[in-house]
């Protein structure tokens, strides 16, 4: 007879990097996890830098988004790796569910304690779906939500990775602020804004 793992924590993202932002946030809250619980990620692509990094965590990588490097520019592969990833959850037993936006976060449909991530909302521009994805996104049924503040109500802010203690911030004189923003250097970013705001600041 087989015994069936049960899972302390099970990750789910579309593509477990470790070179993207939120992405690498994901995974390396997995790896620093799995030092203490029993953890699985759930991915449609899971990338060489991150499957390094992932030593302790069991995979199942769904192979969905291939050469995508970023899940928004293949917003049709959403729906195979949420297929994917809800049949995945259907074989294993978990404790908990912790999910990344975007469409990951879906899966707090799912009827079990779970917790989302949100690191930004989508711009309406992005695809004729983003306003209707967000909605649901913030609305499904979930024990807590990582989010930036005033997205939505009840909001738990997340550390940016465990082992590192919150930065300390200095009040310096005005001549030697240093402002430091991170982000791939493409309009949905904004920081054209970022600048804007600086100025006025």
């Amino acid at each position: 007879m087989k015994i069936q793992i049960i899972y302390d924590l099970v990750y789910a993202v579309d593509i477990a990097s470790a070179t993207s932002g939120g992405n690498e946030f994901f995974v390396e809250l997995a790896a620093e996890a799995a030092k203490t619980y029993k953890v699985a990620l759930i991915a449609g692509k899971t990338t060489p830098d991150a499957r390094r990094l992932l030593a302790g965590v069991d995979p199942y990588d769904g192979g969905i988004y291939g050469d995508c490097e970023l899940p928004h520019t293949c917003p049709l592969k959403a729906a195979k790796f949420l297929i994917y990833a809800t049949k995945v959850l259907n074989s294993i037993k978990f404790r908990l569910l912790h999910t990344n936006a975007h469409p990951p976060n879906h899966l707090n449909l799912y009827p079990r304690r779970t917790i989302a991530t949100i690191h930004h909302l989508k711009p309406a521009s992005l695809h004729p779906l983003a306003r209707l994805i967000q909605i649901l996104e913030l609305k499904a049924p979930k024990l807590a939500l990582h989010a930036p503040h005033k997205i939505a109500l009840n909001a738990v802010v997340a550390p940016p990775i465990l082992r590192h203690a919150p930065p300390q911030i200095q009040h310096m004189p005005r001549q030697r602020v240093l402002v430091v923003m991170i982000g791939r250097l493409e309009p949905r970013k904004n920081h054209h804004l970022a600048l804007a705001a600086f100025k006025i600041a």
